[in-house]
């Protein structure tokens, strides 16, 4: 029995470990989504290990090894919040799983975050809390050093997915702004910015031949933030600086400062200087700009030609806050912005360089809370955060540490006010907590407990939950493969490999049976099987083709029927399948309206529908609804053209 129980303490250490250590490098070019869903996939699996070993310990010594902790109730009430805005959801599918791009936000991921939070509290002592820091600052240097790569023009990522050491595999001018294995440059900086104060924590603790290797993370870390050029990441920085060192001198008189860390302030400061801001040049552009007296840019991408990124914010925000409105108790549904945000979308978003992409996050972590889980979902949410930091405030005079998981989580908040989470920096947001918990309180040791032998009830359920562990596990693999071949079948798709493309997403199909977007890709391969069975004189076989294509885009508008992606693709089903026979094209009309019913302010659904209206020959209502889209987005160049055309066929008919 006591090998069981150390075995299992084993396992869960090092899962733990390497949730810290190898989430944030995770990403393949494999998948549909190369960062984020590996990423939730990893958690859930480590989850379920962990929960399954859990279990194992706690029967191996025959009671639940569970603490409790003064943040029990409000997860709890925020666990429930999640659960009624799910129930109440418009798409209790994407709150179920998380919008499907982004994966993590949905009920499960949340589900397995406060599970990481109470396994962490129950079974991680106070003794194992400084080597896993420690690990996790290696992998923050680690990637450091992988994002600066990134900046001097070789991109390891590059290496993986082309064999090419180069940046050329990123349409993002990944040089401009670095991301790393994070995704996005905003997110590799509020990444960084969470886990900084905790090297600052270890160069004050470690000892004189260790200082120099915690000194040079943060410095790493600090130039790899500014390479980001991310105004949010920045702003975080800031407050953790502060935060840090107004509660760490607090505890210390000016003569007792330690020099490295005053030092360390100071080499920031260069850097700042040397590399440049968001806000200001750096050295080199500087220079530049004295020798050729040009003018020197410091926006941010958006600007080179676009709107300016807060400028966007702004608008989005105010579309979530009338979702808010509209939906005041428990929201539009746990990640449901994708499809709520369009029904309240202010028509000024029609004059932004990004008038027609797809707003899945309010951009701002509180605005989504409360636009899609409502004011219980952001109470309880808030209340997670202030009963941590009034606890917090209690403790900081007796740790350094407590200061530093204070500076990092007050980070998180800041980033998330102008962005939101994602997995890496969701898990520091919760497991932050536990181990500020896990730093006041030892975990009863169980080993006295362990030494008398299994009975044949402890050996059947172990044997139990050894199963469940491995089943479940095979269910996240499956999640991988299913997306593995949807991404394999959009690849074959735009290749014309239309066969193959069907055979694979049936596997997807296979592997995840629910998933909306796996059913509207067998909608679209069979579309393209049906054109090119139609080329082929095959009537009989086209036609099933075409009813397969229909019927898993009904399907999937059946799981999901306020999804403008799939209305709107089932519009372009319409169109194509006009090719295997005309009576197909009016199919697209009604699905198209519901769309625009949804989406009353989008002036490309109108756009779409005028121009299918003119394909059906009903220039005059085609000519009402350009004239709409207009209205809508008076510089919007297709429809000035659509009715130009339409105008010149009416004369001509004259």
């Amino acid at each position: 029995m006591q090998k069981i129980y150390e075995g299992s303490q084993g396992i869960i250490e090092f899962c733990f470990l390497a949730l810290f250590i190898i989430t944030p490098f995770l990403f393949t070019p494999f998948n549909s989504e190369l960062f984020e869903l590996n990423k939730m996939l990893f958690v859930y699996a480590i989850t379920t290990i962990i929960v399954g070993t859990w279990v194992t310990k706690s029967i191996a010594v025959k009671r639940l090894i569970f603490k409790r902790t003064f943040l029990d109730i409000p997860l709890l009430l925020f666990l429930a919040s999640q659960v009624m805005s799910t129930i109440f959801s418009i798409d209790r599918h994407v709150s179920l799983w998380g919008y499907y791009s982004r994966s993590q936000g949905g009920l499960l991921s949340t589900i397995s975050y406060l599970v990481l939070y109470w396994a962490f509290v129950s079974n991680i002592n106070k003794s194992k809390i400084e080597n896993l820091i420690r690990y996790l600052l290696i992998g923050a240097t680690i990637l450091s050093i992988y994002a600066m790569l990134e900046h001097f023009g070789v991109s390891p990522s590059c290496l993986i997915i082309g064999g090419e050491f180069n940046v050329d595999c990123w349409v993002q001018d990944v040089q401009s702004r670095v991301f790393a294995t994070l995704g996005q440059p905003n997110w590799l900086a509020a990444w960084l910015v969470a886990v900084m104060p905790l090297a600052w924590h270890k160069l004050d603790q470690a000892k004189t031949g260790e200082k120099g290797l915690y000194f040079s993370a943060s410095i790493l870390m600090f130039a790899a933030l500014l390479f980001t050029k991310s105004r949010s990441g920045i702003l975080g920085f800031i407050v953790a600086l502060g935060i840090f060192w107004i509660f760490y001198a607090s505890r210390h008189s000016i003569s007792h400062v330690k020099k490295p860390l005053l030092l360390l302030t100071v080499c920031f400061s260069l850097l700042t200087v040397l590399v440049g801001t968001p806000w200001t040049p750096g050295a080199d552009k500087l220079l530049e700009q004295r020798a050729n007296i040009i003018e020197v840019k410091t926006g941010t991408v958006l600007e080179n030609g676009g709107t300016e990124s807060g400028d966007i914010r702004k608008i989005v925000w105010k579309g979530a806050v009338d979702i808010w409105r509209a939906h005041p108790l428990f929201g539009s549904g746990v990640e449901t912005f994708a499809f709520s945000y369009y029904s309240f979308r202010p028509i000024e978003h029609n004059q932004t360089s990004e008038w027609d992409f797809l707003y899945n996050k309010a951009h701002n972590e509180y605005l989504n809370f409360a636009a899609t889980t409502g004011s219980v979902g952001l109470l309880t949410y808030l209340v997670i955060i202030a009963t941590f930091l009034i606890w917090s405030f209690s403790k900081l005079k007796t740790s350094t540490l407590q200061i530093s998981l204070l500076a990092g989580f007050s980070s998180i908040l800041v980033t998330n006010f102008f962005g939101f989470s994602t997995v890496s920096v969701a898990l520091l947001f919760f497991l932050y907590p536990a181990v500020g918990v896990n730093s006041y309180q030892k975990i009863e040791n169980s080993n006295s407990k362990t030494n008398s032998p299994l009975n044949i009830r402890q050996v059947i359920a172990i044997i139990i939950f050894l199963l469940l562990t491995i089943y479940f596990s095979l269910r996240v693999s499956f999640l991988w493969l299913a997306d593995y071949y949807y991404a394999q079948s959009q690849k074959l798709n735009k290749q014309g490999f239309h066969i193959s493309a069907l055979k694979d997403i049936k596997k997807s199909v296979n592997f995840k049976p629910n998933e909306p977007l796996f059913y509207d890709e067998l909608s679209q391969t069979a579309a393209n099987i049906a054109i090119d069975l139609t080329d082929q004189k095959e009537a009989t076989d086209s036609a099933l083709a075409a009813k397969l294509a229909l019927d898993s885009s009904n399907f999937a508008l059946s799981i999901s029927p306020r999804s403008l992606s799939l209305l709107k693709s089932r519009a372009a089903t319409s169109r194509k399948l006009a090719y295997v026979d005309p009576k197909y094209l009016s199919g697209g009309v009604g699905y198209l309206e519901r769309a625009v019913q949804l989406a009353p302010t989008d002036p490309k659904i109108r756009y779409n529908l005028g121009a299918l209206y003119s394909r059906l020959g009903d220039n005059e209502k085609a000519m009402e609804i350009l004239q709409i889209a207009l209205k809508l987005k008076p510089d919007y160049m297709d429809a000035i053209k659509g009715l130009e055309e339409l105008n010149g066929t009416k004369q001509g008919k004259k």
